[in-house]
């Protein structure tokens, strides 16, 4: 189960919102450069199931097996719920093919992007600040053909816990700490 918020910040403050999370999470941040794709399984009249594939990309292990995939289900719905509250599966695969793996689940590519970025982290809130650039052409990942997606940074928040546990008590952690980033 996972709680979760979404927010974005114009690349112009970018400096500003780091020296404020620096000032609030736990020392020390971790700098990222990831490819992602993201797949679904078109399954009818439920919603579709969505996947995520993510690797490190750029420096020496750019081509790396080791892949993070992650399935996400819908947004439960929950009104009384100050965020997002989905369930969530995470594993790590190392593969040679991971295409061929992910069509053998007849799994489908919505998208692909990289993104660079912090993450941070206070207690067992994980806070990520991505720059996302897509690829003109998918598979290739020349520089010079990556685009800018927007002049923002996607800011997202999370809390990651067990289905069993009551996730209010989370929820409205992760949204207090949350309001403390509003202008």
């Amino acid at each position: 189960m996972e709680c979760i918020l979404y927010g974005s910040v114009l690349k112009e403050y970018e400096d500003q919102l780091i020296d404020r999370l620096r000032g609030l999470c736990d020392p020390g941040q971790i700098e990222f450069s990831e490819h992602e794709m993201t797949f679904s399984l078109k399954t009818g009249q439920d919603p579709d199931v969505t996947v995520r594939l993510r690797r490190k990309f750029g420096g020496s292990d750019a081509n790396s097996l080791l892949w993070h995939f992650r399935y996400m289900s819908a947004p439960e719905a929950d009104i009384s719920c100050p965020t997002i509250i989905r369930k969530s599966i995470d594993s790590l695969i190392y593969s040679h093919d991971m295409m061929e793996f992910v069509k053998t689940l007849g799994l489908r590519m919505d998208y692909e992007y990289i993104t660079k970025g912090y993450l941070f982290t206070k207690g067992n809130i994980k806070i990520v600040i991505d720059n996302i650039t897509r690829t003109e052409k998918t598979g290739t990942y020349d520089p010079n053909l990556l685009k800018q997606l927007s002049d923002s940074l996607l800011i997202e928040m999370s809390v990651a816990q067990p289905d069993s546990k009551e996730y209010i008590t989370s929820a409205k952690m992760l949204r207090d700490f949350a309001d403390q980033l509003l202008p």
